[in-house]
């Protein structure tokens, strides 16, 4: 096991494991070592993720990655190391961005640089939980926990005032309201609600994702009078081409299954 991060549990809370890099000169060779020193601790995750990912390439028609496990596993050390080294930084980027609109992302390594832009746009930003990394690279008073009973009140008033609404749409919670959409070959529950408001209250949705360095707005769609499925349909087919093109990025692989009907974990 490579010991260069001297953590005290077998398993990592990832605000010790930000703030442990953050102390470190964080080199670009650091994301193999990071890698290294991340498979014991992540293994469960690892196979986990193969599993749903050779599930999706079976429905789907994809081709096997041999090297998925690594590669998933250097894409979590990227996010961790961007996690440590993000700034609050210039949005010029998504010029697009402007009130009334959702920005909607998904995990992937450089989330956090890009939650690092999104803030310089006043965005509220829907987190499902408080990681001290976030709630300081976000600044006091941009985030919502929305899985908290009161959040609702608090968005919806971000709603009426046409605030800029940011949040990943590639998981749902077991209690969140949602539709069933096809997700990478199976039907998978998508939350409903952020897009029945952006229904109600005319936003514009923008898909946004980091190419070639930076973060861009890969498409948009105006969300007055259509129904959340016909939202989440758009969205969960943007969703997919980002990750069938690269499908070791996407970091939420081990938890898709929550999502998807009729699958279950098959432990080995």
């Amino acid at each position: 096991m490579d010991t260069f991060l001297d953590l005290a549990s077998d398993t990592f809370d990832e605000d010790d494991l930000v703030a442990a890099l953050k102390n470190m000169s964080c080199a670009p060779h650091m994301v193999s070592r990071l890698r290294r020193w991340l498979i014991p601790h992540m293994d469960r995750e690892m196979h986990k993720a193969y599993w749903a990912y050779v599930k999706a390439a079976e429905r789907l028609n994809m081709p096997y990655r041999a090297t998925f496990e690594l590669e998933y596993l250097e894409s979590w050390a990227d996010y961790y190391l961007h996690a440590a080294t993000a700034v609050a930084s210039d949005a010029s980027t998504l010029d697009g961005a402007k009130e009334r609109t959702i920005l909607l992302t998904w995990h992937h390594p450089e989330a956090p640089l890009l939650m690092a832009k999104i803030q310089s746009l006043g965005a509220l930003t829907l987190i499902a939980q408080e990681a001290r990394w976030m709630l300081e690279l976000m600044g006091a008073g941009n985030t919502l926990l929305f899985r908290n009973p009161s959040s609702g009140i608090s968005l919806l008033k971000a709603f009426r005032k046409g605030q800029t609404i940011a949040c990943m749409m590639d998981y749902c919670y077991d209690e969140t309201v949602n539709v069933k959409i096809p997700f990478l070959g199976y039907q998978a529950a998508t939350p409903a609600g952020l897009l029945m408001l952006a229904s109600r209250f005319g936003y514009q949705i923008d898909f946004i994702s980091y190419k070639n360095n930076s973060a861009c707005i890969i498409a948009s769609t105006h969300a007055r009078n259509r129904t959340a499925e016909d939202l989440a349909v758009w969205i969960n087919a943007l969703l997919e081409h980002e990750i069938i093109a690269e499908p070791t990025r996407w970091l939420l692989w081990p938890s898709v299954d929550r999502r998807w009907r009729g699958v279950q974990y098959e432990h080995k």
